[in-house]
């Protein structure tokens, strides 16, 4: 019986070791684990902050189509977080035909000098293949400076023209539009500008 009540003390004490041992090791664990998270939320907040900025500009984009006009529709708001398809689907009814616009949102605080990345390969195809399989025409919208709701600056290029990631200031320059209180995007079956 002694032997018995030896090996249960002895495993007691084992296990109260391992525990003590355990718990002494844990706040390291503990540290470690609270400075990752802490890493993780300022890059989700980061994120956020970037994605909330691009929806606003885009909310804005959509706010200069007048859609309570007759043939203006708003087809597509997309909410992806991965971009697949364009931010904005939009059919305008022409005279003869109506005319599918597909739109692409940028705003940026600050245009570099070497000009505006719009998409990655994978983003670019993907983004081209959509609006081909909606018989749509491309559009790059881009917002510099101001605020996202109020840009300082407004381009408005056809990507058919633009091919590549990058659109430099001089390419940009060209497809600059005013943005005045009350202006509403217009379409004439080929340019998409604001009066």
């Amino acid at each position: 019986m002694k032997n018995v009540l030896l090996d249960v003390v002895i495993g007691l004490g084992v296990t109260a070791l391992a525990l003590l041992v355990g718990w002494s090791m844990q706040p390291k664990q503990q540290s470690f684990a609270v400075n990752h998270v802490i890493e993780t939320d300022e890059t989700a907040v980061s994120q956020v902050n970037t994605m909330q900025k691009d929806k606003a500009f885009e909310n804005f984009v959509v706010e200069k189509f007048d859609f309570t006009r007759d043939g203006f529709v708003l087809v597509e708001q997309n909410d992806e977080k991965v971009k697949t398809r364009t931010d904005l689907l939009v059919e305008i009814e022409g005279e003869m035909m109506v005319y599918t616009l597909a739109i692409e949102c940028i705003w940026i605080e600050s245009l570099s000098s070497k000009g505006v990345y719009w998409a990655n390969d994978v983003e670019m195809k993907s983004i081209m293949e959509s609006a081909e399989a909606e018989d749509a025409r491309l559009f790059l919208i881009v917002g510099v400076g101001g605020t996202p709701t109020s840009p300082r600056s407004l381009y408005v290029a056809p990507i058919k023209y633009h091919y590549e990631h990058m659109l430099t200031p001089q390419q940009l320059a060209n497809f600059e539009v005013q943005v005045k209180p009350g202006t509403k995007f217009t379409y004439n079956g080929k340019v998409l500008t604001l009066e």
